[in-house]
């Protein structure tokens, strides 16, 4: 046997919404194709990658029924990405990876690395850092009204500490992330104007969980908070201001 452990897929999904506003009839039809392949291989107890490629092909269209009027966009999307995990030693795990796509109808190229640090501190208690580059192609109902728009941007740095034992779990993490070429539109949502990439944002913030099945006998309860601070410009607003999720 050659030790690769070979996996593909291929996918298809349809969605057809009717809305009536105020008397207006839309139809939106939104079907995706998606095709993925991987490749995994661990060359030793300390080395092993995971290698890829995956294929979308989008195809929306929103019409006035009534009207008999109609606009779409079709779409063909590439990716290919890999993935290293690294065993440095028992206490030191060392995740790499990058990943590259494009967009046909953007016109877009774009390649993102990502890496991750876990250090094993004690028995039960593991601590990690994160960090990784992310694009995002816009929503539909934006790509429609301009073909041209490009990828929305974001960076992550994440430092996350996780404690497990006996039926107990506790983990605090702590995150900052920033965004590039958000979407910005004149008007409203309903009727969004001059779509463009000019955008930007960030958040920051840290979540606590702790879960206990133990003390108590019968019983399982947890506890967490969450804190975020986020700004973004974006969507019709002029300035930052804290988006609603």
């Amino acid at each position: 046997e050659s030790g690769w452990s070979l996996f593909g897929g291929v996918s298809y999904s349809s969605n057809k919404d009717r809305l009536n506003f105020g008397g207006t009839e839309i139809e939106r039809i939104s079907q995706l194709t998606h095709a993925k392949w991987t490749a995994s291989y661990d060359f030793s107890d300390h080395l092993a990658v995971k290698n890829g490629a995956e294929f979308f092909r989008n195809d929306y269209s929103e019409a006035l029924t009534k009207e008999n009027l109609e606009r779409n966009f079709g779409d063909n999307q590439g990716y290919l990405f890999t993935e290293w995990d690294w065993y440095i030693s028992q206490k030191f795990v060392l995740r790499s990876g990058l990943r590259a796509g494009f967009s046909a109808l953007a016109d877009q190229k774009w390649l993102d690395p990502r890496a991750s640090l876990a250090y094993k501190i004690s028995e039960n208690g593991t601590l990690s850092l994160a960090a990784g580059r992310f694009h995002q192609l816009p929503e539909e109902r934006f790509r429609v009204l301009n073909a041209n728009l490009k990828n929305t941007e974001s960076g992550h740095l994440i430092l996350n500490y996780l404690y497990q034992k006996e039926g107990k779990t506790f983990r605090a993490e702590a995150f900052h992330k920033s965004y590039d070429h958000l979407v910005r539109f004149e008007g409203n949502p309903q009727n969004p104007q001059s779509v463009r990439n000019e955008g930007e944002g960030f958040a920051r913030g840290f979540d606590v969980f702790f879960r206990d099945r133990e003390s108590l006998k019968n019983t399982d309860y947890w506890i967490t908070y969450s804190f975020v601070d986020s700004k973004r410009s974006y969507f019709q607003y002029t300035g930052q201001v804290q988006p609603d999720f």
